[in-house]
């Protein structure tokens, strides 16, 4: 039991003090509008559905703060994004909505996964009725948003000695040029086409937290066999 305690310590303990920050983003592609919002396409028949243009090319930019990792840049991503909006408000120029289930994926130029994220919830807001985005993140409110590397990300993040993606997360997509004006018709958005831009974050476990949770497993195995 002391054993499993000091194992249990030294991974808190590693996770905690050896994570670095990691970004991801995509600046809004010259044409076209590629975010569509259409009212009451949710599948409860009611809440909208904001999705993007899965045809639209897009260069992914990946970086970091941590030495080692130089960051990558996909050319030629593409995004799939699928977000209920439901019930919304209006006051103003103001106007915001909750957000229910959220799921994105980024896959390079040959179709395989890059970046996937999961929530189930967070929210979107409109300003004048033109611009605005939505967000999402890994706290209770934020929707419990989970982003997971994939493929050629997940090679080059090994390959910097950096672990599979952990929390936080967070997730922001802008919108401009809306069109039509966004407005809230009885409890929900109207339908919409806008430009989008992306930037999300989240940890990565470090080599030294890596390292520290090797020393864990094997301080537990040491004492199983004994």
């Amino acid at each position: 039991m002391f054993t499993r305690a000091i194992a249990g310590s030294l991974c808190a303990i590693g996770v905690a003090s050896a994570q670095g920050a990691i970004s991801f983003t995509f600046a809004d592609p010259s044409s076209g509008l590629e975010v569509t919002h259409t009212a009451g396409a949710a599948p409860d028949g009611v809440s909208g559905l904001l999705t993007y243009n899965n045809q639209q090319p897009l260069d992914l930019i990946v970086y970091s703060d941590e030495a080692g990792f130089a960051g990558a840049t996909y050319t030629d991503a593409t995004l799939t994004m699928e977000v209920v909006v439901g019930p919304a408000f209006g006051l103003g120029g103001f106007a915001a909505a909750q957000l229910g289930d959220v799921h994105f994926e980024f896959r390079d130029m040959n179709g395989d996964l890059l970046l996937t994220g999961d929530s189930g919830g967070g929210g979107l807001s409109v300003i004048g009725g033109t611009s605005g985005g939505w967000t999402t993140n890994s706290t209770d409110d934020g929707g419990g948003l989970v982003m997971e590397a994939h493929g050629a990300l997940l090679g080059e993040l090994q390959s910097a000695s950096l672990g599979q993606l952990i929390a936080a997360f967070d997730a922001a997509f802008t919108l401009t040029n809306i069109t039509p004006v966004a407005s809230v018709s009885g409890d929900y958005f109207t339908s919409f086409e806008a430009n989008s831009a992306f930037t999300g974050t989240a940890n990565v476990p470090t080599p030294g937290a890596i390292a520290l949770l090797g020393v864990a497993g094997l301080i537990t195995r040491r004492r199983t066999r004994g």
